[in-house]
């Protein structure tokens, strides 16, 4: 990938589209040490009202919490000690879906209903979910492994290929590379992320060449996936190099019913498509 001509498309794509991005999600509440991150790596003290796009990533310390509300009045609870992200995916059939992400830590989700194809994905280290009107809570552990925990409604887990259905009071655990386990009943009582990524550590610290055999096949999982997005963030950056200077071109000429012509196409369907694989690409590589 040629980083530095990329980049400097993306910055300047991103400068025209930026006021078209539609909000993600808003702060309704924020305590404790609570930073926020956006795509370019640059971090903040998130406050309370501050409007949260994709790429913004959401950090809390050990005292650290902040509850998220998103447009459809749908909430997030980000726990302490926990990363938390909001992203998109591109759809098969064209456009783009809201990817939230808990790569570390534990985030509790109450999610109505969603019209059209905005319904988000649901990520961890380990496992990517579907849900349909939801209460759960996800738990990402230092050791890649994940345990996804439902309340109410319906979650569907895939991980390593394969997938399993969460129903009222179910729960699953999944190893970092490998398929979801059996699930398991919730028999009452909130569960406690502290308690359990320190058994799950324990763990791992009990049989280290394992643990660690596990965590190497899914870092390949991550490589292999963004593999795949480099040859098409490769091929759409030449586009836009191109289109930038057609219309430089256009308009030294004083050509601006073609300028703007070539702008719209740059700027519209090819800039978000550069911008949701950039986020994809990135979110692997994290």
């Amino acid at each position: 990938m040629r980083a530095h001509r990329t980049t400097i498309l993306i910055i300047l794509a991103l400068f025209f589209c930026a006021a078209s991005w539609a909000q993600e999600a808003t702060a309704v509440y924020v305590e404790g040490d609570t930073s926020r991150r956006d795509s370019g790596g640059v971090s903040r003290r998130l406050d309370f009202g501050d409007s949260l796009r994709s790429g913004d990533s959401v950090i809390t310390k050990r005292n650290g919490r902040a509850e998220l509300e998103l447009p459809n009045r749908s909430s997030i609870s980000v726990r302490a000690d926990t990363v938390f992200t909001i992203g998109e995916a591109d759809l098969a059939g064209g456009g783009t879906q809201p990817v939230l992400s808990t790569s570390l830590g534990s985030a509790a989700f109450r999610l109505n209903a969603f019209t059209g194809g905005s319904t988000p994905i649901i990520r961890s280290n380990s496992t990517v979910a579907g849900v349909r009107g939801t209460e759960f809570e996800v738990f990402a552990g230092m050791d890649g492994s994940s345990l996804v925990a439902v309340t109410e409604g319906l979650v569907e887990l895939t991980a390593s290929g394969q997938t399993v259905s969460l129903g009222v009071n179910e729960a699953v655990e999944v190893q970092a590379g490998q398929p979801p386990g059996e699930k398991y009943a919730l028999l009452g009582g909130a569960l406690d992320f502290s308690a359990w990524n320190a058994n799950k550590t324990e763990e791992f610290l009990k049989d280290p060449v394992t643990g660690i055999q596990r965590v190497e096949k899914q870092l390949e999982y991550f490589r292999d996936e963004m593999q795949k997005l480099e040859p098409i963030y490769e091929k759409d950056s030449i586009e836009a190099e191109k289109l930038v200077a057609e219309v430089n071109a256009f308009r030294a000429a004083g050509d601006k019913e073609n300028e703007d012509r070539v702008r719209k196409v740059l700027f519209g369907e090819l800039n978000e498509r550069l911008f949701s694989t950039q986020l994809n690409i990135r979110y692997y590589a994290l």
